[in-house]
């Protein structure tokens, strides 16, 4: 955009999170934007930006008259062990709530989830390749939240669809891979998948800034990924070399999924709380790779990790 150009308002919810401080981040560094984040923790990292604001705002409850040009919800609620109740109201209520209480806004980006997909199949999923009910009560709740964007009347709304979101500020699946370390070994359900889709976080930045300049009136749905397929053994043992820094030998140790479904089925039964669960065999064992062309072809995304942060993802997990 022409930093002459008429200042644009943006409202950034979710901004105290991974992917909401990284857009408020790349946000920052334009004086073509003025930025408005909005989270529930109080965060002090953007007190010296001139075009940055940041406020507390819990969106579940009722809000007032919120007047920005542009949009980009990040905020919600995606821990597996919350309830429906948790999630609807994090995730399906908070985003009902910002649309009825936008004003002139005519862009909403909306950040939701691969979870709405039943992963499973070797074949790249597609946008219009959603089940009817998504497998998990989060998947749930973010597809709910897709269809309230849908149906709103703002003048263009985008859903983006990212998968394993990583890289540096990551809070979730780098300390979920360091608690699987015993005894120097990373211990997983198995057979690992050959073929997942992640997102550099960088990526989903990028696509968030495309949405935002060249997205047409009307709805979208856009997956987003790296351009690359990736292997879940190739990566764990790569964070193995991070963590150790190639010091001594270290191996990815894998155990039968049927012996652990098993454990969780004994667990359940039980009522015995206990960490694993389906859901978390499902996403380290079944091929779950989603199809990037729609966005590639309408707005330009590449999807491409810069040459020097990668050959590998655990690269960008600290």
């Amino acid at each position: 955009m022409d930093e002459d150009a008429t200042v644009v308002k943006v409202l950034v919810t979710g901004a105290s999170g991974f992917i909401g401080g990284a857009i408020v981040d790349e946000l920052a560094k334009s004086n073509r934007y003025h930025v408005t984040a909005t989270g529930r923790s109080a965060v002090t990292k953007w007190d010296a930006a001139a075009n940055v604001q940041y406020i507390s705002m819990d969106l579940s409850k009722n809000l007032h008259v919120l007047s920005f040009d542009i949009c980009v919800h990040c905020a919600g609620l995606a821990d597996d062990k919350s309830t429906e109740v948790e999630l609807y109201d994090a995730n399906v209520r908070a985003t009902e709530n910002l649309l009825n209480a936008l004003e002139g806004c005519h862009t909403f980006i909306n950040i939701s989830s691969g979870s709405v997909y039943q992963f499973g199949s070797p074949n790249p999923l597609k946008e219009h390749e959603v089940p009817s009910l998504a497998p998990s009560l989060y998947g749930q709740s973010k597809r709910e939240a897709e269809k309230c964007v849908e149906s709103s009347d703002l003048e263009r709304r985008i859903s983006l669809r990212p998968r394993a979101v990583y890289g540096p500020g990551d809070k979730t699946l780098w300390p979920r891979f360091l608690a699987r370390i015993r005894n120097g070994n990373l211990v997983m359900p198995g057979p690992l998948s050959p073929a997942v889709s992640m997102t550099h976080v960088d990526n989903l930045v990028g696509a968030v800034i495309l949405s935002m300049e060249k997205a047409k009136p009307g709805y979208a749905v856009y997956n987003i990924a790296d351009a690359h397929v990736y292997s879940l053994r190739d990566i764990f043992e790569n964070i193995l070399r991070i963590v150790f820094q190639g010091k001594g030998r270290h191996k990815v140790i894998t155990i039968p999924q049927h012996i652990l479904r098993g454990v969780v089925r004994v667990a359940k039964l039980f009522r015995v709380p206990i960490s694993l669960s389906h859901q978390a065999i499902d996403y380290v064992t079944q091929p779950a790779v989603i199809n990037i062309s729609a966005i590639q072809n309408d707005l330009g995304y590449s999807g491409e990790v810069k040459k020097e942060n990668r050959p590998d993802v655990g690269d960008f997990m600290s």
